[in-house]
């Protein structure tokens, strides 16, 4: 392409180039010949400086478009790079939107499910109250109750203190009352016969008994379907009475 392009422009200049002018004379005129011939050689001399120069000139164009080429080639394998790396980077900020839209589904599932472990409690906290506001009244019915009854029952637990030798004391837990009785036994009247009670349930629970009875089962359960105390402290007595004989 170089040589193609060579050859066009020295076409070029050649076309351009206006060749002097030669006269000749019939007669052989050795000092015309010799001019013509000088003006020939410097026509030649004129054409080759002239080619010479304008090649120069295209070589140098040809080695500044390679030279513009390799710059163009250079930046556009730069663009390629960033745009590979825009490219790249825009994928993994897709990857990171579709996670965190994920995320948030997710959160989004896991706060609805709060929110309706929330509804179920604040239910339950209020079927609670209801029932601690049933209980509270309860209580004031069965204090009531008590009173009543320790009115009534009075003169019979004097009884059990002042003939029976019974004491009350508290236990070494908390909500445990310990009866002690003496004068079971006749032959040793001081010896102490003991039973502990939990009183923190509903229902009762003997957590001590010195010294053991065979019916003692039998007598809590019979104590917890009637809820009758003062007949249940009667009957172990008569139970320590008899093991004592």
């Amino acid at each position: 392409i170089s040589s193609q392009a060579s050859q066009q422009q020295q076409q070029q200049v050649i076309d351009e180039y206006e060749p002097p002018t030669v006269k000749f004379y019939r007669t052989e005129d050795k000092k015309h010949i010799t001019e013509f011939v000088r003006r020939v050689d410097e026509l030649v001399e004129d054409i080759k400086k002239l080619i010479n120069g304008r090649r120069a000139e295209f070589e140098a164009k040809i080695q500044q478009n390679l030279e513009r080429e390799k710059e163009m080639a250079a930046e556009v394998e730069a663009l390629t790079k960033q745009h590979q790396q825009l490219v790249k980077a825009f994928e993994d900020e897709h990857s990171r939107e579709e996670v965190m839209q994920v995320s948030v589904e997710q959160l989004e599932v896991e706060q609805e499910q709060i929110n309706l472990e929330v509804a179920e409690l604040e239910e339950e906290l209020s079927q609670l109250e209801c029932e601690l506001e049933e209980r509270k009244r309860g209580l004031e019915r069965m204090r009531g109750v008590v009173e009543s009854q320790q009115k009534e029952d009075r003169p019979e637990l004097e009884f059990f203190e002042r003939v029976l030798g019974l004491e009350i004391r508290g236990g070494d837990r908390d909500n445990e009352l310990v009866f002690v009785f003496t004068k079971v036994s006749t032959i040793y009247p001081d010896k102490p016969y003991l039973i502990a009670v939990d009183l923190s349930k509903r229902t009762y629970k003997v957590s001590r008994c010195e010294p053991a009875i065979s019916k003692l089962d039998q007598l809590v359960d019979w104590l917890n379907e009637t809820r009758d105390f003062y007949s249940f402290l009667k009957k172990l007595r008569a139970e320590f009475v008899t093991l004592s004989s």
